[in-house]
This record gives structure tokens, C-alpha cells and sequence, in this order.
């Protein structure tokens, strides 16, 4: 059960970094004017994902079982990175941001993000939010198969009708 709530935390931590690595590259590649809808998109495409990522991995599980689900979930961390190497370079000097050591890039953000006293608390709150929803979901999930008998398939509908308010 250990190993399972550490899995959950680092999947949390690594959930905040993207958060700060997006805050910290967007500007760098839109105008100003143009981040408002950028955050509506990339937010909207969260909400999907996070209502039908759920019930896709029941329904894959029960499919194809869990080994190829993981499968097909670490294929689509490959098209993500391959999505990556495509993205825009920095209007204001022209170069690519990514070029930079993958470890500085990801941390080039929280210098800017923690000297802001308005950003700060965010990233705190939403850290911790992240950190403790990773962990409770996991526990979730363990219960409802353990003790609920539910099915992946079962669980990824239950989760989908969570997801649409039901």
C-alpha cells in the first residue's frame, strides 16, 4: 500500500511541475492577447481528458487487459513528446526554448512563480491540492476493487457518471 501512495504523490509532484513548466512557456510563445484562449483550449482538453481518461483505461483494461492498456498509455506519452519537438519557438527572440537542459527547463519557472506573492499561494494550494488527490484517488480505487468487487469496467463507468455530474 506504501508503494502505491508514493506512486500517487511523484504522479502529483510531476503534475505541478508541468503546471509551472506551462505557466512559465506559454507567455514565452503567444501574445498577450492570445493566452486567455490558449488557457481556454488547454483547459478545456483537461476536463475531457480527465472525464474520459478514467473510463478509456476501464474499458481498455477490460479489453485488452492491464499490460497492454499500460501499453497503449505510454504510447500516447510518446506522441505527446513527439508533439513537444513541434512546438513554437519564442516570438520576442526567435529561439527555442527547448534547447535548454530538459531538468533547467522544467524548473526555469519557479524563480519567476515564487518571488510573485499573488502566484506563490496558488502554486502552494494547487501543489498540495494535487499531492493529496493523487494519493486519496489511488486509495479510491484500490477500496473499490478490494472491497467494492467492482470491475474496471464497472469502475470506468462510475467514474465517467462522476465526471458528468450524474
Amino acid at each position: 500500500m506504501c508503494h502505491v501512495s508514493l506512486g500517487g504523490g511523484k504522479v502529483a509532484s510531476l503534475t505541478v511541475l508541468f503546471d509551472v513548466a506551462y505557466l512559465a512557456y506559454m507567455p514565452s510563445v503567444l501574445e498577450k492577447d492570445e493566452i486567455r484562449h490558449a488557457n481556454g483550449y488547454f483547459e478545456s482538453t483537461r476536463s475531457v481528458a480527465n472525464a474520459l481518461g478514467p473510463s478509456m483505461a476501464g474499458l481498455l483494461i477490460r479489453m485488452l487487459t492491464a499490460p497492454f492498456a499500460l501499453l497503449v498509455n505510454a504510447t500516447t506519452f510518446v506522441a505527446s513528446a513527439a508533439s513537444v519537438i513541434g512546438l513554437p519557438t519564442d516570438k520576442r527572440t526567435g529561439a527555442r526554448k527547448l534547447h535548454m537542459n530538459g531538468f533547467r527547463l522544467a524548473f526555469s519557472g519557479f524563480p519567476a512563480i515564487w518571488k510573485n506573492p499573488l502566484v506563490r499561494p496558488n502554486v502552494i494550494c494547487t501543489a498540495s491540492l494535487n499531492f493529496f488527490s493523487s494519493v486519496v484517488g489511488t486509495l479510491l480505487i484500490l477500496y473499490l476493487v478490494k472491497t467494492g468487487h467492482m470491475t474496471s469496467l464497472t469502475l470506468g463507468i462510475a467514474f465517467l457518471l462522476v465526471a458528468w455530474g450524474v
